[in-house]
């Protein structure tokens, strides 16, 4: 449960940014001047709120998370009307959300 790959991608891609990452496994040990991350969950409000009253508004928001569609979803609903305006948010592997073995087909719920 290691990673941190792509929070370094993230900084290197934008060499001016602060990358802040959210997982609900501790990645503190990637955390250094540019990367900062948060341990909590993506479907859980108060946490995001916290995260976004200690960040600010974001520019960006890239949605690595669990790939469960519901958690998609809910993870948009609360972040979105919180960027900055004209922010952009973008969800990766998409592609995974319809695989019913792991993460729910088609369901929304």
């Amino acid at each position: 449960m290691d990673g941190g790959s792509s929070l370094r991608m993230w900084r290197t891609y934008f060499p001016k940014a602060r990358v802040y990452g959210i997982d609900i496994h501790d990645k503190k040990s990637h955390d250094e001047r540019r990367i900062k991350t948060f341990k909590g969950s993506q479907v859980d409000g108060d946490f995001l709120d916290r995260v976004i009253d200690e960040i600010g508004r974001p520019d960006i928001i890239i949605d690595d998370g669990s790939h469960i569609n519901s958690h998609i979803i809910g993870s948009f609903e609360h972040l979105f009307p919180k960027m900055k305006e004209g922010g952009i948010y973008a969800v990766e592997d998409q592609q995974t959300s319809y695989w019913p073995e792991h993460y729910g087909g088609w369901s929304t719920t």
